[in-house]
């Protein structure tokens, strides 16, 4: 909106979304594709971004509960989630510069009673 009174009084609009979507394009261009579900871990900045992404998924889910009770902005509920994902490439790309790569998730074998 035009009117100041309205952009001050939200949050988020469509175009912080856009941002943060550029933002992982140019992380993710540097980076290999993903094949499998991988560890989070790594370096200390690797890590301390993990943890951040951590805290911006429990937003996340906040909101979305908070939702069913009263409305919530629809691209504040983008926003954090694009954001979680822009620290999931900032962490991938953390750890690609520190000279590590992604850890992949094995599978374990599993566990099943014998007859």
């Amino acid at each position: 909106g035009s009117d100041p009174a309205v952009r001050a009084s939200k949050a988020f609009w469509p175009q912080d979304v856009t941002l943060v979507e550029e933002w992982i394009h140019d992380l993710t261009q540097y980076l290999p594709n993903i094949a499998s579900f991988i560890i989070p871990a790594g370096g200390l900045i690797c890590c301390q971004l993990h943890v951040a992404r951590t805290i911006c998924r429990r937003t996340e889910r906040s909101l979305v509960l908070l939702n069913g009770v009263e409305g919530v902005d629809p691209v504040a509920l983008q926003y954090v989630n694009r954001l979680s994902d822009f620290l999931f490439a900032a962490a991938r790309l953390a750890q690609h510069l520190d000279g590590g790569g992604d850890t992949p998730v094995r599978r374990r074998a599993v566990w099943s009673p014998r007859s």
